[in-house]
């Protein structure tokens, strides 16, 4: 809930007061909001860009400036170069795999690249790949209502102008510096007051409702007989908790 009541308070900056610039609000009343996602994310994600940016940020967090050690340089080299398709073990057969688009399986990823989605370190280096591009948007591009989880991607801003410019921006540094292309099909652009999803939620100017995807498995977990009524009940108070946080 965290990221939706930070894009909620983006646009209650935007909306009220111009944007945080100072810039006037936008002739339609409301603020605009841009979406971006990156077109397979985890699979793109280059090995060696990663393994770079984890020691460069290691290397100035230290206060003394001082080097990695070696052992730690060499478990993070281990993670991030390992190859999760190397002696894995297929359940299914190969034919399960062909209507899945490339971009969303280890097994089309290009030549060091991807990182297993499972794991837990996967998604901090996620987050440490893409830390470029937040100070990227943030400091060169000057937009302060910005958000990121994972690779969707929020922006706000009163001038509709300065997010299209934006785009072509974003795609051009992803494409230099990170190896990364923004999906075609998810670059959406639209007057905040229209509403928009993000983070399974639909997210207006005044209020937040649950978006249909939560509203869909909270139905499964009231509806659904589960041969353990405890874990049920757990089930549905959890979506009760996150249901009292719309509106």
């Amino acid at each position: 809930m965290f990221g939706i009541k930070r894009v909620r308070g983006f646009l209650k900056s935007c909306g009220s007061r111009g944007d945080p610039c100072g810039r006037p609000k936008c002739v339609c009343g409301s603020p605009w909001v841009l979406r971006l996602d990156i077109k397979g994310f985890f699979m793109a994600i280059n090995r060696q860009i990663l393994f770079d940016l984890i020691i460069d940020g290691l290397c100035r967090g230290d206060p003394c400036g001082r080097p990695i050690c070696a052992l730690h340089e060499f478990l993070i080299r281990k993670i991030v170069f390992n190859d999760p398709i190397k002696n894995a073990v297929f359940r299914s057969p190969w034919g399960a795999w062909e209507d899945l688009p490339r971009d969303k399986s280890l097994m089309g990823s290009p030549p060091n690249c991807d990182l297993p989605i499972g794991n837990l370190t996967s998604q901090v280096f996620a987050n440490v790949y893409l830390n470029p591009l937040d100070h990227f948007v943030k400091r060169e591009l000057k937009i302060r209502c910005y958000g990121r989880y994972v690779d969707d991607m929020v922006l706000i801003h009163s001038d509709r102008q300065i997010l299209l410019n934006a785009i072509l921006c974003i795609r051009e540094f992803l494409s230099k510096k990170l190896k990364l292309t923004l999906h075609p099909k998810k670059i959406k652009l639209q007057p905040a007051k229209k509403g928009f999803a993000f983070l399974g939620a639909y997210i207006y100017p005044n209020k937040v409702i649950a978006g249909e995807r939560t509203l869909s498995n909270f139905r499964s977990a009231v509806l659904n007989t589960e041969p353990d009524p405890e874990k049920q009940t757990r089930s549905v108070q959890s979506y009760l908790g996150l249901m009292g946080h719309f509106g």
